[in-house]
């Protein structure tokens, strides 16, 4: 039982987990889009993202602030292979480990269906594709993100989401695969 109480005690400890100021991230994620009758392909992509808490004292601490760029290979089917983004997120901390969640608002070039080589009829399809919008709203979060001193860790992160302006048809997709941070 005591073995069980010290253990309990460094997990909770905050000098163990301290988080930093300003943190610089680089992952490795993958983006699609899925409408009712077709869908983009996966987008393996690269992301450079920035955050900092929203206040130093307080429940403002765990509230990060931030956003970043995501960077893929160009295809046929991509407007361009970048995105641009901002987030907010909310989050715990007990010990090294640290959820996060929240919204994100971005812009992107990856959001291009897929053409429809037999069905549907093209008026459908332009319909479909007009409701695809360059701007998407998604809601993030990442269960599994640890902080150990001044490196964070996170996998298996997700994002849902779709396009806002115009509100679209068309279901985006987003899983990070491991995204790793460093606190300045």
């Amino acid at each position: 039982m005591r073995w069980f109480l010290v253990a309990a005690s460094l997990l909770t400890s905050s000098a163990f987990a301290e988080p930093g100021t300003h943190e610089v991230l680089l992952g490795a994620t993958s983006i699609s889009y899925s409408s009712f009758l077709r869908s983009t392909p996966d987008h393996l992509a690269l992301e450079l993202s920035y955050q900092q808490p929203a206040g130093t004292q307080g429940p403002w601490r765990l509230v990060r602030i931030g956003g970043g760029v995501r960077a893929t290979f160009p295809d046929q089917v991509t407007h361009v292979p970048l995105e641009a983004f901002v987030t907010a997120r909310l989050g715990a901390q007990w010990g090294p480990w640290e959820p996060m969640a929240g919204p994100e608002l971005g812009v992107t070039g990856l959001s291009r269906l897929v053409p429809a080589l037999t069905f549907p009829e093209s008026t459908v399809r332009r319909y479909e594709d007009a409701t695809v919008g360059p701007f998407y709203l998604a809601f993030g979060a990442e269960p599994l993100r640890f902080h150990f001193g001044n490196f964070s860790a996170s996998a298996f992160g997700f994002h849902l989401g779709a396009s806002a302006f115009p509100l679209g048809t068309a279901l985006r997709i987003q899983v990070e695969f491991i995204r790793v941070g460093f606190s300045l």
